[in-house]
């Protein structure tokens, strides 16, 4: 006799026991036997569940690969790293269902909670709230003050099974520590470990708008320094998830991608989680959608406005912008590491008619039941189709440039182009601010100021080079290794002012890994990995991390000596593959609190 066992679509996922009772036709006892466990997940092969995925390759990508990439850098130089997610890995599952059984939700009301793990769109909001640790004894802590001694610099991580892993065998404490590509790296393990698709995104110039009125303000004083007082700024790149599913709760037209950030950034019903969002919502301005579409809407589309706060304590606004904020939009391709741009799904075209009616849109619903809808609604109108048009053309342009490619440990030569842009004669005065840099936004040390009078004939571009040392600036410098410039630019004639500024990203030692022979399961293989250094800098604290999902059972580290200037250092050791596939090799190079990653794809076969 064959018995089939099916679950309906809308079964909760969990650990389940499964017996087996048999009933005699006459009177009797009824004997009952334990057949075993199982636990059930998502399924996103069937499609009556909410996580249905049509598309096998998609499916291959965003459920069953355990291993990806993400972008950073910003928006001129746009790189790659890549993540170990690791969902297969040993003890990973029973991990995910501990996170859902530690959050505040299951402790409130445990029978509530189960209940619900039916829904993706609860549970992904639950994985959110738990990848923190700021509520819940989450799983890790946010750290961007540049101090990591008492745990680890996030730059170290290169998968999400060792912190997972420390987090449940060291009893649940928060790991030290996480940055946003982290946070997403563990959503995006937890996730497809419970069966939904979810992928990566990365946002360049994305908008952190504390006030909800989707204007980034950002001041800087006199000097060119920048001010933190209103927590608000754009990040280079900010990166949170898409998970795939149904949206039962605002309805079909909103199912497919949902933004989740679980970078902890603001409170969501009390709790710092924030999503999931229907991206069709955020893309149509339906901010008033659950969950926190408006701040994700301001992070793709508020404005950015730049304000000078004068001597006198006046603000003056020099420059502002509709077209700044959320640009480059990017996720991993299907089947491949390329980039694939997602921008349009998330805004229209930047200045065209519809993008205007749908900013008009969403400021109207923020404001809707205060009684001040219309009012925000024109000012709203106004500042974002005609703040960018003044009622005369500006008298000054300017804009840096590299001389040559930046290089950690080496002088770096920058140039001010001016250029006067009136007939007559001008004088401006140049007030500079050189500041190690955050790569969201944030100065944290200055490292040089300086300040120049200019000289200006009618129509003349004028270069003005500036020099910051090695010895200026390496001492400040942040594990980020960015360094931003600012120039505040003012015409004596007029008190005009303008403001210049670039982030610069400077190019590390070189790391290469490769395995020398063809992989074999269960064979020994020989793995080279070399570090060239610069011809500038020593290289202390070197420590070596590898890791790789079916190759090593755990991550190996290696103590380095130091590295002089010009120097190569070569490491060569084994790896036993023990399972059949394509792998990902990934090791990360630290040294003076800085980070270098490198991988290398390996296939595995059977014997």
């Amino acid at each position: 006799m064959d018995i089939i066992l099916s679950s309906p679509a809308d079964a909760v996922v969990g650990s389940y026991n499964l017996s087996l009772q048999v009933i005699p036709e006459c009177k009797g006892q009824a004997t009952s036997s334990e057949l075993g466990k199982f636990i059930l997940l998502f399924n996103p092969w069937y499609s009556g569940d909410d996580v249905y995925m049509a598309d096998e390759d998609m499916k291959q990508e965003y459920v069953m690969n355990d291993n990806g990439i993400y972008f950073l850098g910003h928006e001129n130089n746009i790189m790659s790293a890549e993540w170990n997610y690791n969902q297969f890995d040993r003890d990973i599952l029973d991990i995910c269902f501990a996170m859902l059984d530690k959050s505040i939700n299951h402790r409130r009301d445990p029978a509530a909670d189960h209940s619900k793990r039916n829904n993706p769109v609860y549970v992904s909001r639950v994985v959110c709230a738990m990848v923190n640790s700021r509520d819940d004894k989450g799983v890790l802590v946010d750290n961007w003050n540049g101090d990591y001694t008492d745990g680890i610099d996030p730059k170290e991580w290169s998968g999400s099974a060792d912190i997972l892993q420390k987090w449940y065998n060291e009893g649940f404490v928060p790991v030290k520590y996480g940055q946003c590509w982290i946070f997403a790296g563990l959503v995006c393990t937890v996730l497809r470990c419970l069966g939904i698709p979810v992928r990566i995104i990365s946002t360049f110039n994305a908008a952190q708008d504390k006030d909800g009125n989707l204007t980034i303000d950002v001041f800087y004083d006199i000097s060119g320094k920048r001010e933190n007082v209103s927590g608000e700024g754009i990040w280079n790149v900010h990166i949170w998830n898409e998970a795939w599913f149904n949206r039962g709760d605002l309805g079909s037209s909103y199912n497919g991608w949902q933004a989740i950030d679980a970078t902890p950034l603001k409170k969501s019903d009390g709790i710092y989680c924030c999503g999931p969002s229907s991206v069709t919502a955020i893309r149509e301005g339906d901010v008033d959608l659950a969950y926190d579409t408006a701040f994700m809407f301001a992070k793709v589309n508020a404005d950015y406005s730049i304000w000078i706060r004068n001597e006198d304590g006046s603000k003056t606004r020099v420059y502002n912008d509709a077209k700044q904020i959320g640009k480059f939009i990017s996720t991993k391709a299907v089947g491949s590491d390329e980039r694939m741009d997602v921008t349009s799904a998330y805004k229209y075209e930047e200045g065209s008619e519809i993008e205007r009616e749908i900013f008009e849109k969403a400021t109207s619903k923020l404001y809707e039941g205060d009684g001040m809808a219309s009012t925000y609604k024109a000012l709203a109108i106004l500042r974002h189709r005609f703040s960018r048009k003044p009622s005369r053309g500006p008298l000054l342009s300017g804009e840096f440039k590299l001389e040559k490619s930046p290089l950690a440990g080496q002088d770096l030569s920058i140039i001010l182009v001016l250029k006067n842009l009136t007939p007559e004669n001008t004088d401006v005065e140049v007030h500079f601010n050189v500041s190690s840099t955050l790569y969201n936004g944030r100065r944290i040390n200055d490292i040089w100021k300086d300040s120049k009078s200019i000289a200006l004939e009618p129509e003349e571009e004028k270069q003005v080079p500036v020099t910051i040392t090695y010895e200026e600036y390496a001492k400040y410098l942040h594990s980020d290794a960015m360094i931003g410039i600012t120039a505040v630019c003012v015409v004596k004639e007029t008190d005009e002012k303008i403001l210049v500024e670039m982030d610069i990203l400077l190019e590390k030692p070189s790391l290469s890994i490769k395995a020398t022979k063809a992989a074999v399961l269960n064979k020994d293989i020989p793995v080279e990995i070399i570090i060239g250094n610069d011809p500038s800098e020593h290289l202390n604290n070197c420590r070596l991390s590898v890791e790789g999902s079916g190759l090593l059972d755990k991550s190996i580290t290696l103590e380095l000596p130091p590295l002089k200037p010009t120097q190569r250092a070569r490491v060569q050791f084994d790896i036993t593959p023990f399972k059949i596939g394509i792998w990902l090799l990934l090791a990360t190079f630290t040294y003076d609190n800085f980070t270098v990653r490198a991988s290398h794809s390996i296939v595995v076969k059977a014997a």
